[in-house]
Formats: C-alpha cells, sequence, structure tokens
C-alpha cells in the first residue's frame, strides 16, 4: 500500500495495541519523523489502554469493540462515488476478484500477516473478504471498474481509462483506510491521558491523516476525470512495463507503492527529511499482478507528470525480464501489504519473507547526526536493492501454480 496513506487495519490495531507507539511505530508511512533532537519518549498504548500482548481474549474483545465503534463512526448511507444512497456497500475488491480466486485454495489466501505469524491476528481470509473496501455502491462497483475487471481486455497493453480505472479502485480503498484511520486516531486519542506525550503525538497523526485524506481525495478527481472523458484526455500515464508471464503466480497484487531508494542506491525521498516540502507531495508508482487462467499479467505504470523516478526506470528498463521481476517482487513485500499468496506457497518459504515486510520501522538510533544524513543511510541500508535476493521471488516461475 502507499507509504502515508493508512496501514491495513489489523495492523494498525496491533501497531497502536501490541507493539507499543514509539518502539515500533510505523512513522514511514506519513513522512513525519521525530526529529533527532527531540527528547525520545517511549510510550506503550497498550499499557495505558490496560492492554496487554499477552492476553489474547482481551486483546480480541477490545480489537472488536474498537472496530465497532470505527464502524459506527464512518457509517454513511450514500455511495462515494454517484452520492446516491443505499441501503449497504458492496464487498468491492481492490485486486480483481478472478486473480483471487485464480490462487485461492478451497476459497482461502494468505494475507499480509503470514509471514508474522501473529496468534491473535488472522493470517488467512476467504476470496470474499480480500483487500475489500465498503464505500461505494454495487451499481458503481459493476459499471466503472468494467474494463480493466475483464480478463479478455488484456490482450494487448491496458488504454488510459483501463489505467485510471486501477487508480480509482485504489484511491477509493485509501480514502475509506483514511476515514477509519482519522476515528482511529480520535478513539485512542479519547481513551489516553489529556496533556500526555501519547496524546500529543495522537494528535499531531490525526492532523497528518487529514491533510493526507485531502490529497488522496484530490487523487481520486483526477482519475475520475480521465475515466468520464473516455480517454479523451490522453497520455495521462505511462506504462513502464506490460508482460505476459506464460505461468499463474503465486501472489495477486494492485498497488501504489512509493519507493525510497532506486536501483543505483540514490535517495528518491529521504522522508526524514521533513522541511523538504517534497516528501507531502510523494507520488508512487503502479504495480499490478494479475493471475489468470494460463498466464499473470504484470504492469507497472505511473503518472506521465511524475518525473521522481525517471533515474529509477531508466535502469529498470534496460534489465532483463527476470531482474525486474526480481525487482518487483523485492519492491512488493518491502514497501507495501495489500497483497494476496496462494496458500499452496510452503510456509517456509512465506517465513522468509518477514526479513523485507520488517523493512518499515524507525531509526532507533540517538545519534548526533543531522537526521537527514541519518535517514538517507538508513534508508539505503534498509532498502537497497542489493538485497532483494535475500527473499524467495514469488514471481519467478519456480513458484508457480499449476494450471
Amino acid at each position: 500500500m502507499l507509504q502515508y496513506i493508512a496501514c491495513g487495519e489489523n495492523k494498525f490495531i496491533v501497531i497502536y495495541l501490541k507493539c507499543g507507539f514509539f518502539r515500533n511505530f510505523d512513522n514511514m508511512r506519513d513522512g513525519d519523523y521525530m526529529k533527532q533532537n527531540e527528547e525520545y519518549r517511549p510510550v506503550d498504548i497498550s499499557t495505558l489502554l490496560g492492554k496487554n500482548e499477552d492476553d489474547p481474549i482481551g486483546f480480541r474483545k477490545f480489537n472488536s469493540k474498537y472496530r465497532r465503534e470505527i464502524d459506527r463512526r464512518t457509517h454513511t448511507d450514500k455511495c462515494y462515488i454517484c452520492k446516491k444512497e443505499c441501503k449497504g456497500f458492496c464487498n468491492s475488491h481492490t485486486i480483481p476478484r478472478f486473480s483471487l480466486e485464480k490462487i485461492a485454495q478451497d476459497g482461502m489466501l494468505f494475507n499480509n500477516f503470514a509471514p508474522f505469524d501473529i496468534a491473535h491476528i488472522d493470517s488467512q481470509n476467504g476470496v470474499e473478504k480480500s483487500i475489500v473496501f465498503h464505500l461505494i455502491c454495487q451499481a458503481c462497483d459493476g459499471s466503472i471498474f468494467q474494463d480493466y475487471e475483464n480478463e479478455e481486455n488484456y490482450v494487448s497493453p491496458p488504454s488510459q481509462v483501463m489505467l485510471a480505472e486501477i487508480v480509482l479502485k485504489l484511491k477509493l480503498r485509501y480514502i475509506w483506510l483514511k476515514h477509519r484511520e482519522i476515528e482511529a486516531y480520535k478513539i485512542l486519542t479519547e481513551n489516553i491521558p489529556s496533556n500526555s506525550d501519547a496524546e500529543y503525538v495522537m494528535r499531531k497523526k490525526l492532523n497528518e491523516a487529514i491533510y493526507f485524506r485531502k490529497k488522496i481525495e484530490n487523487e481520486y478527481s483526477y482519475a475520475k476525470n480521465i475515466i468520464n472523458s473516455k480517454g479523451t484526455i490522453a497520455d495521462s500515464y505511462q506504462i513502464e512495463l506490460f508482460a505476459k508471464l506464460p505461468y499463474r503466480t503465486a501472489v495477486a497484487v494492485q498497488e501504489e507503492y512509493v519507493v525510497y531508494v532506486d536501483l543505483q542506491d540514490e535517495i528518491i525521498y529521504n522522508i526524514y527529511d521533513t522541511d523538504n516540502k517534497k516528501i507531502k507531495y510523494q507520488r508512487g508508482i503502479y504495480v499490478c499482478v494479475f493471475p489468470m487462467s494460463s498466464f499473470t499479467v504484470l504492469l507497472v505504470f505511473r503518472e506521465s507528470n511524475n518525473k521522481d523516478y525517471m533515474d529509477f526506470f531508466s535502469d529498470f528498463n534496460v534489465m532483463t525480464l527476470d531482474q525486474k521481476l526480481q525487482v518487483l517482487n523485492y519492491i512488493i513485500f518491502s514497501y507495501g501489504e495489500n497483497y494476496m499468496i496462494s496458500p499452496s506457497v510452503p510456509k517456509e518459504t512465506i517465513d522468509k519473507l518477514k526479513i523485507a515486510a520488517e523493512k518499515n520501522d524507525v531509526i532507533r538510533s540517538r545519534s548526533d547526526l543531522d537526521p537527514k544524513v541519518v535517514g538517507a543511510k538508513h534508508l539505503i541500508n534498509s532498502f537497497s536493492f542489493s538485497k532483494m535476493d535475500s527473499i524467495p521471488n514469488l514471481l519467478d516461475s519456480k513458484y508457480a501454480l499449476p494450471l
């Protein structure tokens, strides 16, 4: 998922209630870090709320109550797209359902928690509940996205309208998650001591979440205008890779990734440099892995006016296909969490993905060096593509599913 958007809901809860706020909080997502010269103040939210990670029953009860309250506060009767009233929202899949069904086993899939084996959180979902959001009506879901969610439309590279549909679906999920994240901050703020260190940070994160929700809404409008124009707004997106792998991959993906380090270990976004306005306007690249009946569609594209990745794609585009697969696999598991994996992949293979999945973490160093320097070194050390062979490449034919 795009790093500044919102963490998946289960992970959000685990971060706050299980890991402790400053000790393991994924600040990297919003590009707002504590300055190195600020006092380091560990705050354990689980303790403040009276919840203990060794109390699975208490944790699940709080988790359930917490979710219900978020549901209540974010409830609406109107479709986000058409603004018409509807009795209930559909389960709108961010990854096309046809791809999820192609890799499922007995209707089940591994989610992003599979590498971590957390006792209180399920690592599997049914197809019906995999990578879904509840924000639009059935009519809009069935009509607006019919081009890109049709297997027959991938004979040739996708049209501008299809690309805009992919982006629009992602932005809708991000908006939905951001709505919920904002309410989550509010709920947690209400349950911790006022004028405390935790409340200060929580309110700061709340303000950031509100800012980024507006940013995402603007990006949503951009994609919607392209769809409404029926493709007359030309060259809005630039395809960097369209390939049909002659096998069915064991992973399905539709995501936008903000990549921090390029293929030459040069910084694209130093998210520790909070004084740099570029951080608030960071942009991502879109990656889709759509397993189909007898092949897999691999798609990488960006907004045409997004020049931040010019050096990255200059190197990427001269690579062999096998090298490109390795790069994309590394991005999928190092930068995002919205992927689904076939349960046919051996557990020992999934366990090895934890190396990449744990990368989004805060600097624990107490160095007196300027945070921009420390941050840049940390990002290069963590995300260098020289380490991409340290995890299994699930895009490789080695892990292909039987046709």
